[in-house]
């Protein structure tokens, strides 16, 4: 996760907040971790892992237009991540649904 300012009160906040989501997110409390990844954005509304991992809880419970806006506002912040195109491709593709997210 990239912060603006690392060491300072609002960064730490943030990475708590976001390995919070992570947290959840890996457990399966999609819920609890979309609660967390929107805290973080509310800090820091460009933080592209957070809207990429929204994206990724939009599309595991079915919202496909929803996670691709989210997966697409992360690549307009970090274009050169490889993770979030092919998760985007995955969004896209109605076939490949059941595949699981780029590692």
């Amino acid at each position: 996760m990239n912060t603006q300012d690392a060491g300072s009160p609002l960064s730490n906040s943030v990475a708590t907040a976001f390995a919070e989501a992570v947290r959840h997110h890996r457990f399966g409390n999609l819920h609890a971790a979309e609660i967390s990844y929107r805290r973080v954005l509310a800090m820091q509304p460009r933080n592209a892992d957070s809207l990429q991992n929204l994206g990724l809880i939009a599309h595991q419970v079915g919202r496909s237009s929803d996670a691709a806006a989210l997966i697409m506002q992360a690549i307009a912040e970090r274009p050169d991540d490889p993770q979030f195109h092919c998760n985007l491709g995955l969004v896209l593709e109605p076939k490949r649904l059941s595949e699981p997210p780029c590692a």
